[in-house]
């Protein structure tokens, strides 16, 4: 892989875009590929609009299989209102930068046309779907973004009486996809009419969607739809406040942590915008003592059970009230490092791996998301110490010539990095250094096949299948005692920014989190992770520091696999050393789609999820498909 920026070429389906002209797009029924069709999916409709392309291309009608391509692109877009600045990206981006097409593709007379085409189109999901685009591209447009909100509450509404449905789902208004349209219609209603102008049946599809989740009990829709009338505050906070907390008060056990501490935070939320503090602080002890009863589940794991008392003891840090209550916490916390240190068993799984390697996209494609993440966290584990040293031994006396004299590694600006000493005369120091280099390029082959082969093309098939998104990870993302708390949001993001494809906003969001994890495990399991400074004052270690004074400790909780894995790929100076990289700017563009910055991303996933699959049922309840 090369440092140049790569090319942004587009697919055969960007080239319908270019390739249609107004009149060509004028003189195709729209309506005729779908009519009939009750489908509430965008995916859907893509599929009618490519059976129709691909029949007639056979029968000799080039300009309709043109446009019926381009419609099937526009109904493919990825769906993520979640990210208001880009709220469609492609659907798949390929590793040399190729990608399916985004709103900008869309030539300015093609817009225009699609926006006059607007008002014939029949199926309200597909108008939606228009408009939207039409407007994104051109904000002068604005009877085009009013035509999207009309259209998003049209869809929802027939699908409320049955008019629309879909394939797989309950059939309630909570559905995700209901309340991605929906928040998306709020946007545009607020960048075109002010947060005062939402048009009442947009309001009242919000409300709907909320009464609804919360007649039936079902949180996930609850959280949603309560999620989005908070952010544009279309009902009463103290509603909403009311019914998050009845919710809560009704739930069985607290075996669904996520769920009672997300209603929790709705209603201190509700409660915090209705300037009401008393019932917010209430809460706030609420969700501090559902983390405690969520650790009191988890004695037999330690760093699991640290984890969560981490968390209550950080909630009670905002109630000077319960002084008594977090030193209590906190001496329970001191016993159970203890135990971290003497019992912890190193993050490890004992499946067989090896045909999940061979056939990782067999695995993922066309499973649940939990399924397909299960698999995709399992693509790979990392290699033992051991038998790289000896592989690489292996490599050196095959070929001993290669080995003998010296070797300069350049930087990007041609300027020598690092001398790695031959082994010809080298004193035993030396010869390591030189064999770990050895490691270090056999290593760089196993994760570029391994991601060409593995990772990339299975992080595609998930994304296109399941539509990844902060929201759906943030409540996995919770549960991992390798993300600190408060860093949830930070990890989500940048995970799905990584399945969308987007390699520059992922790995520089992800990448750092690296070195404040490490710390928050080795705090969890007692450990101090600051240094003395010659003033007297406190700093926390860096990563190098970590590694260098407390490479014993990372190993007894990590295990002597990933800790060395670690130094091969994030920090030593003869390897890619992308932390270092990240963190000093030297990233270059083509460098974020490298393999190395894949696998990276790939990596940190792994090393979130991997403490988790011993309790795999909860990370499947919470891991809801969009």
């Amino acid at each position: 892989m090369t440092d140049e920026l790569p090319s942004q070429e587009t697919t055969d389906a960007a080239r319908h875009v270019t390739s249609v002209t107004p009149e060509e797009l004028a003189s195709v029924d729209l309506n005729k590929p779908i009519g009939g069709s009750r489908a509430f999916s965008t995916r859907e409709l893509g599929n009618l609009f490519r059976q129709a392309a691909l029949a007639a291309e056979k029968e000799g009608s080039a300009i309709e299989g043109l446009v019926y391509g381009l419609l099937q692109s526009l109904c493919d877009m990825h769906f993520k209102p979640g990210d208001r600045a880009e709220p469609f990206g492609p659907l798949f981006v390929l590793p040399d930068g190729r990608r399916s097409i985004i709103p900008s593709d869309i030539p300015g007379p093609l817009n225009e046309a699609l926006a006059g085409c607007i008002g014939s189109l029949s199926h309200p999901v597909l108008r939606a779907r228009i408009a939207d685009i039409v407007w994104l591209n051109n904000r002068k447009l604005a009877t085009c973004g009013l035509e999207a909100i009309g259209a998003y509450c049209a869809s929802v509404e027939d699908l409320r009486a049955g008019n629309l449905e879909r394939r797989s789902e309950t059939g309630d208004l909570t559905d995700y996809d209901v309340i991605k349209r929906l928040r998306r219609a709020c946007q545009i209603a607020i960048l075109t009419g002010g947060r005062t102008g939402l048009p009442l049946p947009l309001q009242l599809a919000v409300r709907t969607a909320r009464e609804d989740a919360f007649e039936r009990k079902y949180l996930h829709g609850f959280l949603q739809s309560s999620d989005l009338d908070l952010d544009f505050s279309i009902s009463p906070s103290a509603d909403v406040a009311k019914q998050a907390e009845d919710l809560f008060d009704g739930l069985p056990s607290l075996k669904d942590t996520h769920s009672a501490l997300a209603l929790l935070e709705r209603a201190s939320r509700a409660f915090r915008d209705a300037r009401d503090s008393e019932n917010e602080m209430r809460l706030t002890i609420k969700a501090a003592e559902c983390c405690v009863s969520r650790a009191d589940t988890l004695t037999h794991a330690p760093m699991l059970e640290s984890h969560w008392l981490t968390r209550a003891i950080a909630g009670y840090g905002h109630v000077r009230a319960k002084k008594e209550r977090r030193n209590e916490l906190r001496k329970r916390l001191i016993d159970v490092q203890a135990r971290t240190l003497d019992e912890f068993t190193p993050i490890s799984h004992s499946t067989n791996i090896g045909d999940i390697i061979k056939g990782v996209e067999e695995k993922v494609s066309g499973k649940s998301l939990a399924s397909a993440f299960f698999s995709f966290i399992l693509a790979s584990r990392s290699p033992s110490p051991a038998d790289l040293i000896a592989n690489a031994l292996d490599a050196i006396k095959g070929a001993p010539l290669s080995s003998l004299f010296s070797t300069s590694v350049l930087d990007q600006g041609g300027k020598v990095k690092l001398q790695v000493p031959g082994r010809s005369g080298a004193d035993p120091a030396e010869q390591d250094a030189g064999l770990r280099f050895k490691i270090v390029q056999h290593e760089s082959i196993r994760r570029s096949l391994l991601t060409a082969s593995a990772i990339r093309p299975a992080r595609a098939i998930i994304n296109a299948e399941h539509g990844i998104t902060t929201e759906l990870l943030l409540p996995l993302l919770q549960e991992s005692p390798f993300v600190p708390p408060g860093y949830e949001q930070v990890f989500a993001q940048g995970f799905a920014r990584w399945f969308g494809g987007d390699a520059i906003s992922a790995t520089s969001i992800l990448v750092p989190q690296l070195e404040n994890s490490l710390r928050y495990i080795l705090i969890n399991a007692g450990e101090d992770v600051t240094t003395m400074k010659s003033d007297g004052t406190q700093e926390d270690r860096s990563i190098t520091s970590l590694f260098e004074a407390m490479r014993e400790q990372i190993v007894g909780v990590l295990g002597e696999e990933i800790a060395y894995e670690i130094e091969n790929l994030f920090l030593l100076r003869g390897g890619p050393g992308v932390r270092h990289a990240i963190a000093h700017g030297q990233f270059s563009a083509g460098r974020f789609f490298s393999d190395d910055a894949e696998y990276a991303c790939w990596f940190l996933l792994h090393l979130c999820f991997l403490p988790l699959l011993q309790q795999w049922t909860t990370v499947e309840a919470n891991l809801v498909s969009a």
